[in-house]
C-alpha cells in the first residue's frame, strides 16, 4: 500500500528546485515457514516508510544539491547527499542501514577413536540455541567526503572517511576436547580427550570498523606528485563468551617440560582449570601513507621509427 506522492518544480529566475516525496507508505508482510532464509537482508516486517527525492540548481552561484532519502524502519534507510560548488568544491555523505537475517545451522560432531586406549565414545554436541530461534544482526554503514580545488593553483585536496557497525546476534560453535575432570594414574591424565565436546549457542555481536584517509595532488604539466594518508580503526564492544575448562593442563604429566621441550617451539607451561573466554578479538589500527609520482613522456622522445611501426600495424 501506498500514500500520495507529492512531485513540484519552482523557477525563481535564479534558482531551480524540484522534489518528490512519498510521505506515507506502508508494506503489509504475510508469510509462513521460515522466511528469513529467503529474505537475508530484510527487515521481515510491516512497516510505515516514506521515500523522498529533492534537486536543487542555482547557476548564479553555481550550486547543485541532490539528496534523496528511503526509510522502511529505523533500521532499515538509506540517505545520502552532495554539494557541487562550481568546480571547486564537493561534498557529501551516503549513509545505509539494513537487517541480515542469520539462520541457526546445527553443528554435529562424529564418533572418533579416543586417545585412551580400548575406548572410542560417541562425541556430543550441546546446542544451546532453541529451534526455529530468529535472531539477525543490523548493520549500518556511512561514508563521507570533501574534495576541494585551490584557486589558481592546479592543486586537488580530498578528505573522506567511512564506517561500518554491525549489532545483534550471530551463531558461535567450539569445540572443547578436555570436559571431564583430569584423574592421574601413574603420572598420567587418563581421562585428557576421552571426551570431544561440541557447543553451539548464541553470541552478541558488537563492532565498528572506521576508516578515515586525506590527501592531495598537483599536476605540473606531465608530472602529476600525489601525497595521501589513511587511518583504519577495529573496536569490539561485545560480551566475550566464556568457555569451561575442567582441566588442569600439566604438560610435565605428559612428559613435556623445560627439562624434556618438544621438537620445536617453546615448552607449554601448566593451565589451570577455570571459566576464559573464547577466541577473543583484540583492537587493532593502522596507518599508511602513499607518494606517488606520475610522468608522461614527451612525444619528442618516441622513436620515428617506432611510430612508423606501429601506424604500419
Amino acid at each position: 500500500m501506498g500514500g500520495n506522492g507529492y512531485s513540484s518544480s519552482t523557477d525563481t529566475g535564479d534558482a531551480d528546485s524540484a522534489y518528490s516525496i512519498t510521505p506515507g507508505s506502508y508494506r503489509l508482510v504475510d508469510q509462513t515457514g521460515f522466511g528469513g532464509r529467503v529474505g537475508e537482508y530484510d527487515t521481515l516486517q510491516q512497516p510505515a516508510g516514506a521515500n523522498a527525492v529533492t534537486a536543487y540548481v542555482s547557476p548564479q552561484n553555481h550550486t547543485t544539491v541532490v539528496s534523496r532519502g528511503n526509510v522502511l524502519t529505523g533500521d532499515d534507510y538509506s540517505v545520502a547527499s552532495q554539494v557541487t560548488v562550481g568546480d571547486r568544491l564537493r561534498f557529501g555523505f551516503d549513509t545505509r542501514g539494513f537487517v541480515q537475517q542469520q539462520d541457526n545451522y546445527p553443528f554435529y560432531a562424529f564418533p572418533v577413536m579416543d586417545v585412551v586406549p580400548g575406548s572410542s565414545p560417541a562425541d556430543t554436541t550441546t546446542n544451546l540455541i532453541p529451534s526455529h530461534a530468529t535472531f539477525g544482526v543490523k548493520r549500518r554503514l556511512g561514508k563521507a567526503y570533501v574534495q576541494f580545488k585551490v584557486p589558481k593553483l592546479p592543486v586537488h585536496l580530498y578528505v573522506n572517511g567511512d564506517w561500518q557497525a554491525r549489532v545483534g546476534t550471530t551463531q558461535l560453535a567450539y569445540l572443547d576436547e578436555n570436559t571431564t575432570p583430569a584423574i592421574f594414574v601413574g603420572g598420567v591424565n587418563t581421562t585428557c580427550g576421552q571426551l570431544c565436546h561440541f557447543t553451539s549457542q548464541l553470541q552478541p555481536v558488537n563492532y565498528t570498523t572506521r576508516n578515515i584517509g586525506g590527501g592531495g595532488d598537483i599536476d605540473l604539466g606531465p608530472v602529476r606528485l600525489a601525497v595521501s594518508h589513511h587511518f583504519s580503526s577495529f573496536t569490539d564492544r561485545l560480551v566475550f563468551p566464556i568457555g569451561t575448562f575442567t582441566g588442569p593442563f600439566t604438560p610435565e604429566n605428559e612428559g613435556i617440560s623445560t627439562v624434556n621441550p618438544p621438537p620445536s617451539g617453546p615448552a607449554p607451561t601448566d593451565f589451570a582449570a577455570g571459566n576464559y573466554y573464547i577466541n577473543p578479538p583484540s583492537p587493532s589500527q593502522v596507518s599508511s601513507d602513499r607518494l606517488s609520482l606520475n610522468w608522461t613522456d614527451s612525444p619528442r622522445l618516441i622513436d620515428p621509427a617506432l611510430t612508423e611501426c606501429y601506424a604500419a600495424a
